[in-house]
């Protein structure tokens, strides 16, 4: 049975959520008579939208904890809370061009937080357009060197199809839980790296699906990113621990796993993509956004962006490639955070993973049908290109996908994992 707080540490943390009490207290009265005012002020379809935000805000964003029997049950009511807030944005984007005038009436109001729980107003910059200029160079150009091989080894046309080679269970000798995967990457030389929420640990198997070796860590795991360190011997990954505001740096060898450094972060960051050696994309619920930050955690800048991601990718060219809680699919440069495409694709219901290709095609995984779909570089649906040998009704939900050249894996949440081969 897991230990309780001491005294000491239960007094500390009681007395931070009275402050926090406090705080809310007169927050809350600024929003809601701010609610009142814009409902006033707008035209009916921008003050139904303004009406549905705070409804949403009011009733579901202090939930009785009284269910909640463990960290993964507070950890899935922040997931469903935040989709919610984005189904919401979803209908009222979709009425964009209707009610735009009032929309942006209603974004030049005061700098009130807001701007920050309804997502109507573009994230501001932490750092001036000078400093921006100064460190984008630093922050988003790919290697050289990562770049020019990936286009060397750029086939011709996107992928054709995927043919299952294997597949294995992620549920190791040493679980206590069943296994709950949060992410998957593949390393080339035959190596997959899963990330174990459920066993607060990350496992190495090989592509056949020997386990190799368990890395035991102090929270629960959820995204992860591999830094390019441009050897074949050992790579460092990073991952996230939103529970106790850390990153991990690991490294990783054909051997096993490491715990290299631990990144202290200021917010609960989720997602994560490396941009170079040196920086790393990081994304963070309630309120939404993406940070750059370096590997000491300070955060470098915050992107011009309203996507709220559920995981990311970077491309070798300096685009960050997202699926996100409203369903659609999303492309950025990072260098001026120009939003290329951002499209809901109807033939995907929940995108959940994605990962690009020799091409600079996407392979994104759609969680509730549990198949793969090939995505164009402009955004655009291509084809199905796999499907879960057990059906598309199943329970087990498709969380991640990894591809390395002409491999591709995919992982359900509770551990199937899927080695195939991408044809071209």
């Amino acid at each position: 049975m897991a230990a309780s707080m001491t005294d000491g540490v239960l007094a500390v943390k009681e007395k931070c959520i009275e402050e926090l009490e406090n705080h809310f207290q007169e927050k809350l009265r600024s929003f809601t008579s701010e609610v009142k005012m814009k409902m006033r002020s707008v035209l009916k379809e921008a003050a139904i939208q303004v009406f549905e935000f705070a409804l949403l805000f009011l009733t579901q964003a202090f939930p009785d904890l009284g269910g909640f029997e463990s960290a993964s049950d507070l950890e899935d009511a922040q997931q469903n809370l935040s989709e919610k807030f984005s189904e919401v944005q979803e209908k009222a984007s979709s009425d964009q061009h209707k009610v735009e005038n009032d929309l942006d009436k209603l974004n030049k109001g005061n700098e009130s937080n807001t701007h920050q729980i309804l997502g109507l107003r573009k994230l501001p910059k932490l750092l001036s357009d000078k400093t921006k200029i100064s460190q984008t160079t630093a922050v988003t150009t790919p290697s050289t060197t990562k770049a020019s091989a990936f286009a060397a080894a750029t086939p011709c046309g996107p992928p054709k199809s995927l043919s299952q080679r294997s597949m294995f269970s992620a549920r190791a000798p040493s679980d206590t839980n069943v296994p709950q995967i949060f992410d998957t990457k593949l390393l080339s030389g035959g190596l997959v790296v899963l990330s174990d929420s459920s066993n607060n640990c990350v496992k190495l198997y090989d592509w056949q699906g020997r386990h190799i070796h368990t890395q035991a860590l102090d929270s629960r795991p959820h995204l992860m990113t591999v830094m390019d360190i441009g050897s074949q011997a050992s790579w460092d990954l990073c991952v996230t621990l939103p529970l106790i505001n850390k990153i991990y740096i690991l490294r990783v060898t054909p051997n096993g796993i490491n715990i290299k450094t631990t990144i202290n972060t200021s917010k609960k960051y989720l997602e994560i993509a490396a941009v170079t050696t040196q920086t790393l994309a990081v994304g963070f619920v309630l309120p939404a956004g993406i940070d750059l930050i370096d590997l000491s955690g300070r955060i470098l800048r915050q992107l011009n962006s309203t996507l709220i991601p559920l995981s990311m990718v970077t491309t070798p060219d300096g685009f960050l490639m997202s699926t996100c809680t409203n369903r659609c699919i999303a492309s950025m440069k990072l260098e001026d955070e120009t939003i290329i495409f951002r499209h809901t694709v109807k033939q995907i219901k929940k995108p959940r993973g994605i990962a690009y290709t020799m091409d600079g095609s996407l392979i994104v995984g759609d969680e509730t049908t549990r198949t793969l779909h090939l995505i164009g570089p402009d955004g655009g649906w291509l084809k199905k290109l796999w499907t879960h040998p057990g059906g598309q009704g199943a329970r087990d939900k498709l969380w991640s996908v990894s591809v390395i050249e002409q491999t591709c894996i995919c992982c359900t949440r509770s551990g199937s994992v899927f080695v195939m081969d991408v044809s071209y």
